[in-house]
């Protein structure tokens, strides 16, 4: 971050030759990250040394410090906390809300006073909407994070608005989930009353791993991917074309299918369309049911072909 002494003039050249990047009023780098969660940091960096010395970084911006997952809307602004006394603040680069903070809920990250993991992903599961809330609560487990942490601390402050919303996207929390496109799907998968699915579900034939889903409801023989992406080991190798990609996909699902799994995806798209989602799931069933009779038809058994019509 440059804030070496230039004129205004000489400012606005190097600028204007690209030589350095504007990351906010008063503070300059070489060049933006490419990363949203980077270039939220650099903002953080050229805000830092302006601001009160009793703030600490919270909410989304300590999200960042944590690598926890982000929200593009969230991120216009560094999110502080400021210990009781003083004021909350908001404008339109900068969020500092007044709360009472213990010294065990805040560590130091790159010497900066950061709310620790706990208390950060607290504190965004009572802000945030359920979907994404658990999808925070999801990645902290993920780090090592116990729910029991999680609950203590929220115990701690049983008045603080957004708690029952929290403790519900605690009790819901799943360190499986891999994305928070998974998070979310899971969510709106449980407030549609579909069956709970095994997530990460390993799908094997004759002591041959043939892939992982995201989702699997094995008494239909039914696995689900969010957002079309299969994740199998292997699936992108440097040197391979888009159109490698899709045939190595193509040929993959045709063994899931070869074993008599059958496979539904959807996108985000979906998750904002509950009730497409939910015909989505519930015609799989029928369809994987379909899918298994007719495999299992003596015509298709006799050659290893579908029957003729």
């Amino acid at each position: 971050m440059s804030q070496f002494p230039v004129d205004a003039r000489q400012l606005r050249a190097l600028v204007r030759h690209g030589e350095l990047q504007r990351v906010r009023h008063g503070a300059y780098a070489g060049a933006l990250a490419e990363e949203e969660r980077l270039r939220h940091l650099q903002v953080l960096a050229g805000t830092w040394p302006r601001l009160h010395s009793e703030v600490i970084i919270s909410h989304a911006t300590a999200a960042a410090c944590h690598g926890l997952p982000l929200f593009s809307d969230l991120l216009t602004r560094v999110w502080l906390t400021r210990r009781l006394g003083g004021h909350g603040r908001v404008t339109r680069r900068l969020r500092v809300s007044l709360a009472e903070t213990a010294e065990d809920e805040v560590t130091s990250i790159a010497g900066l006073p950061v709310t620790s993991l706990a208390r950060t992903t607290l504190d965004l599961a009572r802000s945030l909407p359920l979907r994404r809330g658990v999808a925070v609560v999801d990645a902290a487990l993920r780090r090592g994070l116990s729910r029991d942490d999680l609950l203590a601390l929220a115990v701690r402050y049983p008045r603080r608005p957004g708690l029952g919303r929290a403790v519900r996207a605690i009790g819901l929390g799943d360190p499986r989930s891999e994305s928070v496109g998974e998070s979310e799907s899971r969510v709106v998968l449980h407030q549609l009353g579909l069956p709970t699915p095994t997530l990460q579900f390993e799908v094997r034939a004759h002591g041959v791993l043939l892939g992982r889903s995201d989702f699997a409801w094995e008494e239909h023989r039914l696995l689900g991917e969010f957002d079309g992406r299969i994740k199998y080991d292997g699936l992108v190798r440097p040197g391979q074309s888009a159109a490698d990609v899709i045939m190595a996909e193509k040929r993959r699902e045709q063994r899931l299918r070869d074993a008599n799994w059958w496979v539904v995806r959807w996108t985000y798209d979906s998750l904002n369309r509950p009730e497409e989602l939910a015909r989505t799931i519930r015609a799989g069933f029928q369809q994987a049911r379909a899918f298994r009779a007719l495999s299992d038809s003596p015509a298709w058994a006799e050659d290893g072909q579908p029957p003729a019509a």
